[in-house]
């Protein structure tokens, strides 16, 4: 039997570990947050889970023991205290983990609204390091395969053009920033490679050529949101799934629709396969 670790966001402040797709019920239910849980990463060998939410903090759990071995939250928040949610704490959209395993990157939103992409030490608890203070409309994080690069949706201007911007890990500048007219990002994924990147938005795909820093293919078809993306291992084939209940894979080279799948309705807000499952 083909075993499977998924992770779900199944209940409030709750992570279920299901084990094999014969068996429903949950292996491991993980509890510890506060509040509702946004998003999930395993670490690179699998070993370990960090997940994060509404309650503005990462936690990151031994799978073994089942333990939380390290919570990560900045020692001051801003000062201006225009909230959302509880009053006087922050958010966290999106979390990645490097391919190394050093650090663990993030979107919070803090009191004053502001959006920031901060990376923290992974094993070292209220150590990080900020990558922008002003990253308006950020709601996806993504490591590079290689580790060095870390890249993110934002907005700017009156008119709030999307446009997505990639850091050098260590330096924090700026080596890619790209626009189009067309694109409205909330997801970013880089392929295994690393030449590519696959954004979406609302109902539109969207695959970048790196090199060039432009868009190779725009995949309309959907109906309704698109809320995650997943190259293939190969890097030849782009997986989407939203509110409409599926997947569809779609080929890279020529943009075409190759599978449609479709499965039960389940109310979970993120899902992540364990690194190493087969």
């Amino acid at each position: 039997m083909k075993m499977l670790a998924i992770v779900l966001s199944c209940a409030f402040a709750s992570l279920c570990v299901a084990q094999d797709e014969a068996n429903e019920s949950p292996r491991t239910d993980l509890r510890g947050h506060r509040s509702d849980v946004h998003d999930l990463a395993f670490s690179p060998d699998g070993k370990r889970l960090a997940a994060t939410g509404a309650d503005g903090d990462i936690r990151i759990w031994d799978l073994e023991s089942e333990k939380i071995v390290r919570e990560l939250r900045p020692r001051v928040l801003s000062a201006n205290d225009r909230t959302y949610g509880i009053k006087g704490e922050r958010w966290i959209e999106s979390i990645a983990y490097q391919p190394s395993g050093t650090y663990i990157a993030e979107i919070a939103v803090e009191p004053d609204r502001s959006r920031v992409v901060r990376l923290w030490t992974a094993d070292a608890a209220d150590t990080s390091k900020m990558l922008d203070v002003d990253a308006n409309g950020a709601r996806s994080v993504a490591f590079s395969p290689d580790g060095k690069r870390v890249a993110y949706n934002t907005r700017s201007g009156e008119k709030a053009i999307h446009h997505i911007v990639i850091r050098d890990v260590e330096s924090g500048k700026v080596v890619a920033d790209l626009q189009d007219n067309r694109l409205a990002a909330t997801i970013v994924h880089f392929s295994p490679d690393g030449k590519m990147l696959a954004t979406a938005g609302g109902t539109k795909l969207f695959v970048w050529d790196l090199e060039s820093g432009k868009i190779t293919h725009e995949i309309a078809g959907y109906k309704k949101a698109i809320n995650g993306i997943s190259f293939s291992p190969d890097g030849t084939m782009l997986a989407a799934a939203g509110d409409e209940d599926m997947v569809r894979i779609w080929r890279i080279d020529d943009g075409k629709k190759v599978r449609e799948l479709r499965g039960r309705t389940a109310r979970s807000s993120s899902g992540t396969p364990r690194p190493g499952a087969a």
